[in-house]
């Protein structure tokens, strides 16, 4: 709503009649830092331990 009207009144003006502070409307959150250590070492242990489930749901199989 503020951004859509800031061509015709000032964007201090319009927080102030919404009760909105303008640091919320002036607020960019920052991307935040992606750590991929842990979504590799859950793929490794995926990795190692494949051939185990897939034993495993061989096994299953059979006895059904």
């Amino acid at each position: 709503m503020i951004k859509l009207n800031a061509h015709k009144y000032s964007v201090s003006a319009m927080c102030r009649v919404l009760k909105v502070n303008r640091n919320t409307y002036y607020y960019e959150a920052k991307p935040q830092a992606i750590d991929n250590s842990v979504e590799e070492a859950i793929v490794k242990i995926f990795n190692n331990n494949q051939c185990l489930w897939n034993s495993e749901d061989k096994s299953r199989t059979e006895k059904a």
